[in-house]
């Protein structure tokens, strides 16, 4: 029979961040409610950013750009955290709506009054993130004087995010040229075919998409970062001038698709029929440069071992680099499992759920590695399942679960182990804070 566990666990992950009961709790409840809560994605986000951000903070610079511009969870705010901040997310794990708030409010506390309101409403009229409108948002005033403002107060992109920034439109750049090049060359060759001259196969092109396509191949060669916006610039300006009207609403339509797509993908991930995940998988990381380099269990684990955090007692790290070198922490190539759209995750498998102990392979091979009977392991999780697995909730019951990393083989490995041994981590100094509940609660 397993042990009866306290209802503390489920009380601390059922405080919502946005109760006042939230604010008066002690850090480290705060961490143990925001790992409980990590299917949330203010949460999500949040330990995502931050793990991302630390595995940023470890690359050579060159790497680092090349990763941020890979990884969707490094957002901006994470990069503009004073380090006084980044220690408070790291002691607490706040939802990210909290540290947006937290970098957005200092930066506010700097302007009078009026300066504040002038941003507030530029900020609040989302048409300007349009392609073109946003472009030709700049030339206004009202842009100007915004521009100033939020120069005044750090809030436009520093040099770092620019740099990432510009590799991403890069790498998009380059993603498409693989989807619609087929398409302009199987074009050519229909009116080729149709007409028997080149040159009115190659006309329409000559004076329609060629010169755009010629401006952002340019913008991609270039060696300097500011003659590559320029040109790309440039390159925006005309393709919307040639096009008009049916480029406005192409390139609304593609990037508000693309959007929806990506979420539909993410929600009909788990439903979809293996070889669906696996196109998709695949044709996604191709279209991104992020070719598979095959999967070598030993190379990952050694240099997992050698990722360490200041942020996480010495004691924890210990505990971790012990069950990876024992095999307790599972690793998992990502290509091949397809559990989510991901190239690196850290999850969570139930070892024991209500009164059953549900992954026997798993009490078996902590058995072998601790060295003792079987009968003896399994009586011992039993009685305190807490002191062997991590702490998780499930809806309203508490789970004790092992760790898993999944990984894909590429050229930004370095950066994905960092970021998910950090994951792992912040997941293991929960369950350290939830033993403590357990046994303050005494059972």
């Amino acid at each position: 029979m397993i042990a009866k566990y306290p209802l503390a666990i489920i009380t601390i992950a059922s405080i919502d961040w946005s109760d006042r009961r939230w604010n008066s709790l002690p850090d480290e409840i705060k961490y143990l409610n925001a790992r409980l809560n990590i299917r949330k994605p203010e949460f999500q986000a949040t330990i995502e950013g931050i793990s991302a951000k630390k595995a940023y903070e470890r690359l050579p610079k060159d790497e680092a750009i090349e990763f941020a511009s890979y990884s969707s969870s490094l957002h901006p705010v994470f990069l503009r955290l004073s380090e006084e901040d980044e220690e408070l997310v790291e002691r607490t794990l706040l939802p990210f709506p909290l540290i947006n708030q937290l970098v957005l409010k200092e930066k506010m506390e700097e302007l009078s009054v009026e300066e504040a309101n002038i941003l507030r409403k530029f900020l609040s009229k989302r048409l300007y993130r349009l392609p073109l409108v946003g472009s030709l948002a700049k030339l206004t005033p009202e842009y100007r004087k915004a521009k100033k403002i939020m120069e005044k107060c750090g809030l436009t992109p520093s040099e770092e995010e620019m740099e990432i920034k510009d590799a991403v439109a890069r790498k998009l750049w380059r993603g498409s040229r693989a989807i619609f090049l087929p398409a302009y060359l199987s074009s050519i060759a229909y009116r080729y075919i149709s007409t028997h001259s080149i040159g009115a196969a190659l006309l329409p092109f000559a004076f329609g998409i060629l010169p755009y396509w010629g401006l952002k191949i340019a913008s991609d060669k270039a060696a300097n970062r500011r003659v590559r916006s320029a040109l790309g610039s440039i390159a925006t300006l005309y393709f919307f001038g040639r096009f008009g009207l049916s480029g406005i609403v192409s390139s609304v339509g593609y990037g508000i698709g693309a959007s929806v797509f990506s979420r539909l993908i993410e929600k009909a991930w788990p439903y979809m029929p293996w070889i669906a995940r696996k196109t998709l998988y695949e044709s996604g990381n191709y279209l991104s440069g992020l070719k598979n380099e095959g999967f070598d269990e030993k190379e990952i684990r050694e240099k997992l071992l050698e990722v360490s955090f200041d942020a996480f007692p010495e004691e924890i790290v210990e505990t971790y680099k012990r069950d990876l070198e024992d095999g307790l922490i599972e690793l998992e190539d990502a290509s091949s499992k397809l559990l989510f759209p991901a190239i690196g995750y850290s999850r969570r498998r139930i070892v024991v759920r209500g009164n059953q102990i549900v992954d026997e392979s798993y009490v078996k091979k902590l058995a072998e590695r601790r060295g003792v009977f079987v009968d003896k392991i399994r009586r011992e999780i039993e009685e305190s399942p807490w002191r062997y697995l991590g702490i998780d909730v499930k809806g309203d019951e508490v789970v004790f679960v092992r760790d898993i990393i999944g990984i894909r083989s590429c050229k930004i490995i370095d950066g994905l182990i960092a970021k998910e041994a950090y994951a792992c981590l912040t997941a293991r100094k929960a369950d350290e804070i939830g033993r403590g509940v357990i046994e303050y609660c005494g059972n």
